[in-house]
């Protein structure tokens, strides 16, 4: 079992691991660049070792986290689809609370399941500009947060039966998506 988590001066928590076997993994806590870098290593080493041994089975991830950084997100989004491109067969299952940025790690699987009790939250990009900016500066990253917000959505279109208006008005507030609600968008395969 290899075993990550966070010892620097972050306020990151996480906790990424392999569980019974290198494939499968447990991500629980912050999605943050340290975690992420961990998780996308212990994930590739076992797409590798189950290409190099022409075992196909699927890898699950197990995942229950609050959210985190975005660009994480997405960066830990884009290595799921690459390695499902290349033929791996990646369940993620989401347990407890699965939140923002790390709904993007099970919009990407493969197959993608829900624990009957767990509960998804998806809403829109909030920007972390800071309290005090130039209104030129406030100007910049508006747009800024518009164009991550088109990516955003593109995402969760992909990966459900949303439509751009439906997809608008869900993530113009916090939306918690219970098992049922999630089945009903289709963000998920089932339990």
């Amino acid at each position: 079992m290899k075993r990550y988590r966070n010892d620097d001066d972050t306020n990151d928590e996480y906790w990424v691991q392999t569980l019974e076997t290198e494939y499968d993994i447990s991500y629980r806590g912050s999605i943050c660049q340290a975690g992420g870098n961990e998780f996308v290593s212990l994930l590739r080493n076992a797409a590798q070792q189950l290409t190099t041994m022409k075992h196909m089975r699927p890898i699950v991830i197990y995942l229950s986290s609050n959210g985190g950084d975005v660009f994480v997100g997405f960066t830990i989004y884009e290595q799921i689809r690459e390695l499902v491109h290349l033929g791996c067969e990646i369940e993620v299952v989401a347990e407890g609370f699965v939140a923002s940025a790390a709904t993007l790690v099970l919009c990407a699987a493969s197959k993608r399941r829900m624990r009957k009790t767990a509960t998804l939250l998806i809403h829109s990009i909030i920007s972390s500009g800071g309290e005090w900016l130039k209104p030129t500066e406030m100007e910049v990253e508006t747009h800024n947060t518009f164009k991550l917000m088109e990516i955003l959505k593109n995402v969760y279109k992909r990966h459900s039966n949303l439509k751009k208006t439906a997809l608008e008005k869900l993530l113009d507030k916090d939306a918690y998506l219970s098992f049922d609600d999630a089945l009903a968008l289709d963000l998920i395969d089932g339990s």
